[in-house]
């Protein structure tokens, strides 16, 4: 029988016996980690921090509607004979809506898998009619969603699936460069229709069972998250009050590879590798050659092009190869960081050195730095930046000369920080950069 238990952080944990179904925090987040009883799992009793975007032991989703009611008023547990349900009430930050999520959990008999069925409504308190184009009443993570270059060989899936309105599966590349929002708006879908995470060994799902707008999806493009949405075909008026009933859930996976046989590839048209023609960047050394493949799989973090000031030029390298290429024309500070950051793994050493020519610089110099941080949620949320690090910075003219970040070490209680990786021009001139060497 399923009991609910209450452990540090205000955090609750759903258990049956000695082993824990999932985590659920204060902020709203439920973190499924038991998809059925057949599965192993530990009877967790206390986390170092709460659930975020990175630090996802299973399936993550949410019950509040993402960035709008993220103001948690109330949470509500229950247990019947054969399920358990938990109420969570929030509010938006301006007093316009309330909400309300009721995510009830259940034995699949056929599939042997726990599965939940979400509630989630929306009041307007307004007295007036308000424009909301989009909302969102769910978030979805997969496990090591979020984990990019530095975590490479744990990523788990390699595709998310939706079927539209007329029945067809959209096969979507795994690629966090491409935002999808202007092709899903191509797309109509219908209730019972679904979408989700694709070649695991269970393909976690969303299926929408009845919705007071159409149902719509969106993925974003850094941490590889499944948005859950409605699109209001009109104004909301006063007091009026939007439902969608979803059902959380994991397809075997005999029945996902079927799907992903059958899918059909979201087209990527010749405007779409033009316009995300991005330099990536992964393990080893970086000569900057090759664009991140955005028609297919790719967990590489990329430096987004802004011309003329940040330019990927690919005349310019130590070996005829290419480089990133920064220019100020006044004496300025110019930052060229990778999208997105990557997770770091922790209990491991990190080294970094790469290559930098400069033409005229006055100032400080170009240099390469990595800023190490974690998200908190207490005493308030917000990014906790422990420690930045710099190469040498070069300036003048010089040709080719190699700089070497201080070795970063991340010890074993840090399991959760993040690393942007940063190319600097600080002062005016021209600055290039290559051959980045990561190693872990």
């Amino acid at each position: 029988m399923f009991s609910f238990e209450k452990i540090n952080l205000e955090s609750h944990v759903l258990s049956i016996g000695n082993s824990t179904v999932a985590l659920i925090t204060p902020q709203g987040y439920v973190d499924w980690v038991q998809p059925g009883p057949a599965f192993e799992s530990a009877k967790i009793t206390e986390i170092r921090k709460e659930t975020h975007l990175c630090h996802v032991l299973g399936t993550k989703f949410n019950l509040h509607f993402c960035h709008l009611t993220e103001e948690m008023d109330a949470f509500d547990f229950q247990v019947t004979a054969d399920s358990a349900i938990i109420t969570a009430e929030s509010h938006s930050p301006d007093g316009l809506f309330r909400a309300k999520h009721i995510a009830e959990i259940t034995l699949n008999s056929e599939t042997g898998l726990y599965e939940w069925v979400v509630t989630a409504s929306l009041v307007l308190c307004s007295e007036k009619p308000v424009s909301v184009p989009w909302l969102e009443y769910t978030n979805v993570y997969p496990t090591a969603a979020g984990r990019c270059m530095l975590y490479e060989p744990e990523k788990k899936f390699r595709h998310i699936l939706m079927n539209d309105s007329d029945g067809t599966v959209w096969d979507f590349p795994h690629q966090h460069t491409l935002h999808y929002r202007k092709k899903i708006e191509k797309l109509t879908f219908n209730q019972g229709g679904f979408a989700g995470f694709f070649c695991e060994s269970l393909n976690p799902c969303v299926t929408v069972e009845q919705s007071t707008f159409m149902p719509d999806w969106a993925i974003c493009d850094m941490y590889y998250d499944l948005h859950c949405g409605l699109r209001p075909d009109k104004d909301l008026d006063s007091r009026s009050e939007i439902s969608v009933r979803s059902r959380i859930h994991y397809m075997n996976r005999e029945r996902g590879e079927a799907l992903v046989r059958e899918s059909k590839q979201i087209p990527i048209t010749e405007e779409d590798y033009a316009a995300h023609e991005f330099p990536g960047i992964s393990l080893g050394e970086n000569a900057f050659i090759n664009a991140v493949n955005i028609a297919g799989y790719d967990d590489a973090s990329c430096f987004r092009q802004m011309p003329p000031v940040l330019v990927w030029d690919k005349k310019t390298g130590p070996r005829n190869s290419g480089s990133l290429r920064i220019s100020n024309e006044s004496d300025t500070k110019t930052v060229w960081q990778t999208s997105p950051p990557s997770q770091i793994p922790n209990n491991k050493t990190l080294t970094i050195s790469c290559l930098i020519k400069t033409d005229g610089i006055e100032g400080k110099g170009m240099f390469l730095r990595v800023r190490y941080h974690t998200f908190c949620w207490q005493p308030v949320p917000g990014f906790e930046w422990k420690k930045v690090l710099e190469t040498d910075a070069v300036s003048g003219t010089e040709d080719w000369t190699k700089v070497t970040l201080p070795e970063l070490y991340v010890p074993e209680e840090d399991f959760d920080f993040l690393l942007w990786i940063d190319v600097v021009l600080d002062g005016k001139g021209i600055g290039w950069m290559s051959d980045i060497d990561i190693r872990i």
